[in-house]
């Protein structure tokens, strides 16, 4: 039995099944959706809240008020001058954008991700769906934390499955994320010694999810019960099979490297100390050389990352299996 996150349901709202030409119309119109939706995020995050103490707003974003960063007013203008562009675009008040973009088809893709996501491995990982500031500015989404090796795994940025230009998209920016030794979350998190840390991370492995107008029509009512239906597992098996092939793929020159990463790690640190010393302690980090360990400690980083995502990976699949119906 997978876990409960959205309480009772009206399920009357669901029988009329959408043909797939009517759903794109469905989703933006139908309030029941998005409170069915909203319902479940809320839950969600009280208990996640609740064990690991306040870290998500109710709709499960990342709070920021939580952190302790000197510039987060500049990050919060940052934002609202992103969603006064957005708003704009489409000849609307940054409040009329803010409550039209909950029906948009990507919104619901999210968070229908972040609730099936909870449903099956809720138990083992923290899944939370990043601050607005590091979608906009980052480009990732969700967030799932670990709680076995304490490590945040990935960065996912959800995608629609049914646009052949989106896939492209994507993948590049998929591969301009590995460009940059992986991801950057500003308002991110780990998890040690039983406590959760509030952090910035960084180099961490970024993965895409997809689905399509079918599978959003199938997930929206099942995920109105807390029995694990086929439908659900069937979604997250394609999932995480994708995971494994953008692993094979995307990732490809950075899994199943020959040289001892730990150990690559302990020479880096050295080599750290060692730069300090002959450049200077204030100046060391922005020369040549300088910049040049950077990156590459990023790219070792990343490649440790992706080590704790392919246990993560495991452990996904291994408590699939025990919930698949």
């Amino acid at each position: 039995m997978g876990l409960k996150i959205v309480g009772n349901i009206d399920l009357s709202q669901f029988d009329k099944k959408p043909s797939k030409s009517e759903l794109r119309a469905d989703l933006e119109a139908k309030e029941g959706y998005n409170e069915m939706l909203d319902s479940g995020l809320k839950n969600m995050a009280a208990a996640t809240n609740n064990r690991f103490g306040h870290f998500l707003k109710s709709d499960v974003s990342i709070d920021t008020a939580e952190y302790k960063f000197p510039n987060k007013e500049t990050d919060q203008k940052f934002v609202e001058e992103k969603e006064r562009v957005f708003a704009a675009e489409r000849n609307m008040t940054r409040e009329e954008w803010l409550i039209d973009r909950e029906k948009a088809r990507g919104i619901i893709t999210e968070k229908v991700l972040t609730l099936l996501f909870y449903k099956f491995f809720g138990e083992d990982f923290i899944i939370a769906r990043t601050a607005a500031y590091d979608d906009y500015c980052h480009g990732v989404d969700m967030m799932i934390i670990n709680l076995e090796t304490g490590a945040p795994i990935c960065g996912v940025d959800e995608m629609g499955a049914d646009d052949a230009y989106s896939y492209y998209r994507k993948g590049q920016k998929i591969y301009d994320i590995i460009g940059h030794n992986g991801a950057y979350v500003k308002y991110g998190a780990t998890f040690r010694n039983g406590e959760l840390q509030k952090k910035a991370i960084k180099n961490v492995p970024a993965f895409f999810m997809s689905l399509d107008e079918a599978d959003l029509e199938k997930l929206l009512p099942a995920l109105a019960t807390t029995e694990v239906s086929e439908v659900e597992s069937s979604i997250i098996q394609r999932i995480l099979s994708s995971f494994d092939g953008q692993m094979a793929t995307l990732y490809k020159g950075h899994v199943n490297v020959k040289e001892n990463l730990f150990a690559s790690r302990n020479s880096l640190l050295s080599e750290q100390e060692e730069l300090k010393e002959t450049l200077g302690e204030e100046v060391w980090s922005q020369t040549e050389e300088g910049l040049n360990w950077k990156a590459r400690m990023g790219q070792n980083n990343m490649r440790l990352n992706l080590l704790n995502f392919k246990k993560s990976l495991q452990k996904m699949k291994e408590t699939h299996q025990k919930l698949k119906p």
